[in-house]
């Protein structure tokens, strides 16, 4: 299987998913599975990559991190949400089973101590187009309350630097937009 595909739908699809900033999750029916190589349709507005974005709380807070590296647009940002593109092996039966799996995987593959998490739950979708990398990506926005005593732990390997549990109305400058239109959609 070619591990350079992701899932995408054709912009002229997505309708009412790209209407305003935040929509909520289940607002109309998802477009058929699409399956590209990332780097055809990475900067291809004709396409919307869809993102499984997690927040993470912890009562009336959430988890945030300092990107370290990877995509160079993102290096050095601020965010809430743990995530990433939708990969062949998440295809479930059902497009929200797909973005589930997703983004538990992400989770997984993202965190030390997140591979046991309960299952995210969906809240909005969220869009952008600010900048390059909104233009291109629809972020599933999908929340975890963390119930354990312990941190999130970022795998090795990531480029993430935990900030830890923070207080969302005193995010930092620099955090990301999506990061906010996330917490919008939460509350």
């Amino acid at each position: 299987m070619n591990t350079d595909l992701i899932l995408v739908w054709p912009t002229s699809q997505c309708g009412e998913l790209l209407s305003a900033r935040v929509v909520p999750w289940d607002s109309q029916r998802l477009p058929e599975f699409n399956w590209r190589p990332r780097r055809e349709v990475e900067d291809d507005a004709e396409w919307q990559q869809p993102i499984a974005y997690v927040v993470l709380k912890r009562k009336s807070l959430v988890w945030a991190y300092r990107r370290k590296g990877g995509d160079g647009r993102l290096d050095g940002r601020v965010s809430i949400g743990v995530g990433g593109h939708v990969d062949p092996v998440d295809q479930r039966p059902a497009q929200l089973e797909t973005l589930l799996a997703a983004a538990s995987r992400e989770m997984a593959e993202e965190l030390a101590n997140g591979y046991s998490l309960n299952q995210p739950r969906p809240m909005a979708w969220i869009h952008e187009h600010e900048s390059a990398v909104g233009l291109v990506h629809l972020g599933f926005v999908c929340c975890i309350e963390w119930d354990r005593d312990e941190e999130p732990q970022v795998r090795r390997g990531e480029k993430l630097e935990s900030l830890g549990f923070v207080d969302p109305s005193r995010l930092p400058e620099g955090t990301e937009l999506w990061s906010r239109l996330a917490w919008e959609a939460l509350q």
